[in-house]
């Protein structure tokens, strides 16, 4: 799993990622030490649960995928079996260049057992 979000971090723009269980456990984090916070990574968990549960009763299902945006950067949230996958980067790195590096990480972290 490390080396998994070692191979995310390699992306152009890509600050630091985690691996967080349901609970807000982080499983696994590769992030510098201005991302090294469990905080940030355990509010970026309950933003994606919220906007699920949004989208769940709203009758649209529930969320795979969120995007969030702050005045320094981006974090990008995917859910993967037993947690969330997520992303954080800088604001002026070109969204698809990161959601294609976080859906592969994602696979490769299903393909892994989780």
């Amino acid at each position: 799993m490390k080396d998994i979000l070692s191979e995310l971090n390699k992306t152009s723009g890509v600050l630091g990622s985690a691996v967080l269980a349901p609970d807000g456990l982080v499983i696994a984090r590769q992030a510098s030490t201005a991302l090294a916070s469990e905080e940030l990574w355990q509010q970026a968990l309950k933003a994606f649960g919220a906007f699920s549960d949004i989208s769940e009763s709203s009758g649209c299902g529930q969320a795979t995928a969120v995007t969030m945006e702050w005045s320094h950067g981006r974090l990008f949230a995917r859910a993967v079996p037993g947690g969330i996958l997520l992303a954080a980067t800088r604001g002026d790195v070109p969204l698809g260049q990161v959601q294609t590096a976080v859906e592969q990480a994602a696979a490769e972290l299903q393909g892994d057992g989780g």
